[in-house]
């Protein structure tokens, strides 16, 4: 099976739908299946040009230029690439699902879209974007040959719009044998949180919530790893040092895997304080480390996470945040180390090897119909 997947950006850029789609395509490799990749050929994050073909991870990668916003980035050419293909797999809701599938006529192949969270990750223009997703994007999955919702979360968000018989909740996997083997060292009081810095995020929570740490545990201290897109790091910055503990919060950037992977050995707790997520990838690798997660109750945490188990779920306010942290920063290391285990082996089924067999029976499902 030849299977194509579109996507607005892929690595070297690096967010969750990049890393999906890598782990994706390799599963699909290693399974006997003949991948590609067409992504832009701008890179967000650092506004870099990449080459127009590649090979990355063994994957073919072409690039295409775009004109328009990077929330919507236009790119008509991706039809020349649709006809080489077998299954059309589209990642998250953008310009390629509507043009894709109102052009479905000319290159008559089967089109399945990850959700990855929809259009609604923020506040932005929210008015805007509920009428959108039940006109124009209700419009577009009509032509969809079948939607994979990444969470219960997402399956309930678009079974507004889309027919049940269409709809698949099929998580992403998470390539968790690169953090299987960390072998914890811990430093006391370090608090590691991964991605974007957007506003979704909920880093001012994360601030606040580390301030109010600093009576009982005033050796804590947040390291935020993950590029800025949108240049918020400075007024967060400014947060922290209005709260008197610029020196307990620090940015790190965009960071290589054994960046990351020191990182998690050292961090005695994940924190993720996000408002929305699609899926919540970043979990379930600091989860793989055997890394204590204290995360809010949206995207995959809820059904991956054993309350006071594996992890600590709280609500999205620094109050809540503080006291889950406060509950792993007070754990005997014996606990810790039981608790941290116990996160590893949740994390075991969210596998790439676990789950790629799901995202092929959609595929054959598609091509039969």
């Amino acid at each position: 099976m030849k299977v194509l997947q579109v996507t607005r950006q892929f690595l070297p850029s690096l967010g969750g739908i990049e890393i999906v789609v890598d782990g994706l395509s390799s599963a699909l490799r290693n399974a006997g299946h003949h991948v590609e990749i067409v992504t832009l050929q701008k890179i967000f994050s650092t506004n870099d040009g990449a080459p127009p073909h590649s090979v990355v991870n063994g994957i073919s990668v072409t690039r295409m230029k775009h004109w328009g916003p990077k929330r919507y980035p236009v790119a008509p050419q991706v039809l020349r690439y649709v006809k080489k293909c077998d299954v059309l797999h589209i990642h998250a809701v953008d310009f390629f699902v509507d043009f894709l599938s109102r052009t479905k006529f000319l290159h008559k192949r089967p089109i399945v879209l990850s959700t990855h969270g929809g259009i609604f990750h923020t506040n932005w223009f929210l008015s805007f974007k509920s009428v959108y997703f039940r006109t124009v994007t209700r419009q577009a999955l009509k032509k969809v040959a079948a939607v994979l919702c990444v969470s219960p979360q997402d399956y309930d968000l678009f079974s507004s719009i889309v027919a049940k018989e269409k709809l698949h909740l099929v998580p992403n996997g998470v390539a968790v044998g690169s953090y299987g083997n960390v072998k914890k060292e811990i430093t006391p009081g370090l608090i590691v949180g991964i991605g974007r810095v957007a506003k979704n995020k909920g880093i001012d929570r994360l601030i606040h919530a580390v301030a109010k740490l600093q009576i009982t545990h005033p050796y804590s201290r947040l390291i935020w790893i993950g590029p800025d897109q949108e240049g918020r790091t400075s007024k967060l910055r400014q947060l922290a040092a209005d709260l008197g503990i610029s020196d307990r919060v620090e940015f790190a950037g965009s960071v290589e895997r054994n960046q990351l992977r020191s990182w998690l050995q050292k961090a005695q707790a994940f924190v993720c304080g996000s408002s929305y997520e699609g899926y919540g990838l970043s979990t379930v690798e600091a989860m793989s480390s055997g890394t204590v997660p204290v995360v809010t109750k949206v995207g995959i945490h809820p059904q991956i996470i054993e309350q006071r188990k594996s992890g600590f779920l709280v609500d999205s306010h620094p109050e809540s945040i503080a006291e889950g942290l406060r509950s792993v920063l007070d754990l005997d290391e014996s606990s810790l180390h039981a608790m941290g285990e116990n996160a590893r082996r949740a994390s075991a089924g969210c596998s790439w090897e676990s789950v790629v067999q799901s995202y092929i029976g959609v595929y054959q499902s598609v091509l039969k119909q």
